[in-house]
């Protein structure tokens, strides 16, 4: 443990005092700027409280100017759709014609070409029953032929 003497307390208790002034009169003068700050802020609110109720004025006409507008446009919209809709009703029944005429343009083509290759089927069939018939009789002739020369031999 350190031993002060009498001087050096009296020295660092005046030093400390000195601090100790010093510090208040810091504090007092924060105190001060406070204060000013203080009403600095109140009439900051009464201003700004006064043009925040003009704005609220401004704002309450303007919102009813919009709404009269609003309500204009939501009457315009209502024809509009009034309006596209017995369009759309005539464009969905102009398609379904189309799909029809196309269904049975479809249909028509199909039935043609399933008739085409029917034929053509047909005339493969005839054409490889003629094919195997004739192999059939080559077949047989020649199996006649090598048989009678089995025979002669």
């Amino acid at each position: 443990m350190q031993i002060f003497s009498r001087i050096e307390i009296k020295k660092i208790l005046n030093e400390k005092n000195s601090e100790i002034s010093e510090l208040k009169i810091v504090n007092d003068q924060l105190y001060t700027l406070k204060k000013q700050i203080e009403l600095q802020i109140d009439e900051e609110k009464k201003h700004f409280l006064h043009r925040l109720s003009i704005k609220e004025k401004d704002l309450s006409t303007y919102k009813h100017q919009c709404d009269q507008i609003l309500q204009t446009e939501r009457e315009q919209l209502e024809q509009e759709r009034r309006a596209i809709n017995r369009r759309l009703a005539e464009l969905e029944n102009e398609l379904e014609r189309q799909r029809r005429e196309l269904t049975n343009e479809f249909e028509t083509q199909t039935k043609k070409l399933e008739y085409d290759w029917k034929r053509r089927h047909d005339d493969m069939n005839n054409l490889q029953l003629a094919s195997e018939l004739k192999v059939e009789i080559d077949f047989s002739f020649y199996s006649n032929r090598t048989f009678r020369f089995d025979i002669l031999e």
